[in-house]
């Protein structure tokens, strides 16, 4: 894991999506995949113990609306981008409650992985 890499948590409740973005992943220098959380209780934990720079996030988790979940994640780690990715567009709830963008789930790993890459970026030239 290089120092310049974007340290990027994943949170989805089903396995397959969450092992399936780390592999791809595994291709992009740019991105290191520090952790996996299948609920919110999950992730908030990893956020606090990681300090990843990037939260990619389902919306729909078992355990807490999309909303509160990006608002709860913000607030204990306000540095993070959080891109929420799910099958349903929510963008209008996820941008109110604080994610830095919203991608469908049928997007391409370049696309998703862009978006992580630009979200960070952007927050770290403001």
């Amino acid at each position: 894991m290089s120092d310049d890499c974007i340290q990027v948590l994943i949170v989805d409740d089903h396995e397959f999506v969450r092992s399936s973005l780390s592999i791809a992943f595994e291709q992009y220098d740019s991105l290191c995949v520090v952790g996996e959380a299948a609920t919110a209780a999950e992730a908030l934990e990893l956020c606090v113990a990681l300090q990843p720079d990037a939260v990619l996030l389902d919306f729909i988790l078992p355990d807490l609306d999309g909303m509160t979940a990006v608002a709860r994640i913000k607030a204990h780690l306000p540095t993070a981008q959080i891109i929420v990715l799910s099958a349903e567009n929510y963008y209008q709830e996820a941008i109110q409650a604080g994610a830095a963008a919203c991608l469908l789930k049928d997007n391409s790993f370049d696309t998703i992985a862009r978006t992580i890459e630009d979200a960070c970026h952007n927050s770290r030239a403001n």
